[in-house]
């Protein structure tokens, strides 16, 4: 019987019993978990070899093509490991199977805890999957969000910040409106989980590296 822990920091319930699944096919989690670190590892790549080619002179056009949609991959990707982490803690703490799951308000409370579960674990990744990588903002507009959100939703740009590659790092002004999202790093927030949902993996974070606050990418 193998257990494989998922949630180091809540060992006591997300632990999967491979021998005897909550859901029969989980091939997903090893998806998620391979997506996600070669994104890392070439963002990565770009940080520690790269950096003046990348963006010489602060140029906001030199970096390639392909580097905010790494952005895009890496926010949906992590969101949906997390989801299925959650949902397998739900699952085992009430001892369902997938076979119980046809009653629509165990439905409603699985969307409940797996959308819980992300953003306790990643407010940021959460909110920019949400409003930039799921879909753009600017196409599915809520009431709450205002010009300036929805405009950066389509023409948010890589910056190089503290070492660090970002995303969101510009606030934009439209008129009185201030766009809301938070700028974040790849780099950051995955070594910032790795303990927690990866402990074979991530780099230790230096103290004095600039992005503990909350709101690092706009102290």
């Amino acid at each position: 019987m193998a257990r494989v822990t998922l949630d180091h920091r809540r060992c006591s319930t997300i632990i999967l019993d491979t021998a005897s699944p909550p859901i029969d096919n989980l091939f997903a989690l090893n998806f998620y978990r391979a997506g996600i670190t070669r994104i890392v590892d070439e963002v990565r790549e770009m940080e520690r070899t790269r950096p003046e080619r990348i963006f010489p002179l602060c140029s906001a056009w030199s970096y390639p093509a392909t580097l905010p949609v790494q952005f895009d991959w890496f926010a949906v990707t992590v969101c949906n490991y997390l989801r299925l982490v959650g949902l397998i803690g739900l699952m085992n703490s009430k001892q369902w199977h997938q076979s119980d799951l046809h009653d629509l308000e165990r439905k409603k409370e699985i969307r409940l805890a797996c959308r819980s579960f992300v953003k306790e674990a990643n407010p940021w990744i959460y909110a920019w999957r949400n409003k930039v990588s799921a879909h753009a903002a600017m196409t599915d507009p809520f009431d709450t969000d205002n010009i300036a959100t929805l405009v950066q939703s389509l023409a948010s740009q890589p910056a190089w910040n503290q070492g660090r590659i970002s995303i969101g790092q510009e606030q934009w002004c439209i008129g009185n409106d201030i766009s809301e999202q938070i700028g974040w790093s790849i780099t950051y927030e995955f070594d910032r989980l790795a303990p927690r949902f990866w402990p074979d993996l991530g780099e230790p974070l230096p103290a004095d590296d600039g992005y503990h606050d909350p709101d690092y990418m706009n102290p």
